[in-house]
């Protein structure tokens, strides 16, 4: 029903053109349907250069991810660092169009790990400056048939939308190609019933990322797969279902995502034993 793929995050960081030569051949040796793409900096990879890697070993691009350090905001930031990434963003729509990828998602409101606190009607204008600032982007990207999904995340990585209501909430008046990035470990921490909030998050999603509840293998946790799979199946969503995890072996990527420990024997396994559950799931 669903292609499996997986973001190359598992093994190395930056993901640019070296690091794609050297993954995309064993992901497609591996089994899996599709890839991930992060774009950490601009012209880390070179989109047609992907493309065509890609066709080679017969992977399909399942999504672009956005990400959002420090200094990249579209909210609670000077003017000229929201242009700064809207541009970013325009460009994460444009390697999307390039290589085909259905979607640009993440955490597109504000660098990860900034928190503040907000009373209700600090929120409401929050949510209505990122609504204004992400609509050029939005048309941008209709303009090329790529959706943004905007990826709720947890707690201690953002105070702007922990939920799939707060997120629906958040993009309501934007165009219908925005909508929701479900991610399960953040769901796992944030919402109450995370087998609910994916039914009433149906309407809007645009891409699915899968891990244990640890960061992990899928499987090697204790969510309860076959119920996720059988409420994604009511929403009506067929685009890929796409393992991230995070190798400890960099410094930079582990401290941003606490990566304090290895998550499996290797990261060989984990994404073998992440695809191998997830195919048993799902037939």
């Amino acid at each position: 029903m669903y292609a499996i793929g997986v973001n190359p995050w598992v093994w190395a960081s930056p993901v640019d053109d070296a690091a794609l030569a050297e993954l995309i051949p064993r992901i497609a040796d591996f089994g899996f349907d599709a890839v991930e793409l992060p774009i950490e900096q601009p012209g880390d990879w070179d989109p047609v250069h992907i493309r065509d890697l890609l066709a080679t070993y017969g992977l399909a691009a399942a999504g672009v991810c956005a990400v959002t350090p420090p200094g990249r905001d579209l909210v609670d930031a000077a003017p000229a660092v929201v242009e700064a990434t809207v541009t970013y963003l325009k460009g994460c729509v444009e390697s999307a169009a390039v290589v085909g990828a259905p979607c640009v998602g993440g955490p597109v409101y504000a660098a990860v790990g900034r928190t503040w606190r907000m009373a209700p009607g600090a929120r409401a204008a929050c949510y209505a400056d990122f609504r204004r600032a992400l609509a050029p982007v939005a048309d941008h990207a209709g303009e090329r048939g790529v959706s943004i999904g905007v990826e709720p995340l947890n707690r201690y990585e953002t105070s702007v939308v922990n939920t799939v209501e707060q997120t629906a909430e958040l993009i309501d008046g934007l165009p219908s190609n925005v909508g929701i990035m479900i991610d399960t470990y953040h769901m796992n921490i944030e919402e109450a019933d995370p087998y609910g909030a994916l039914v009433r998050a149906g309407p809007y999603i645009k891409h699915v990322q899968v891990s244990g509840t640890d960061r992990g293998a899928p499987g090697a946790d204790h969510l309860d797969w076959p119920r996720f799979f059988a409420a994604l199946a009511t929403t009506g969503y067929r685009g890929a279902v796409c393992i991230e995890s995070f190798t400890a072996e960099n410094e930079t990527i582990a401290t941003a995502a606490s990566i304090w420990r290895p998550l499996a024997p290797s990261q060989d396994r984990l994404a073998q034993d992440g695809l191998k559950h997830l195919r048993r799931i799902l037939g």
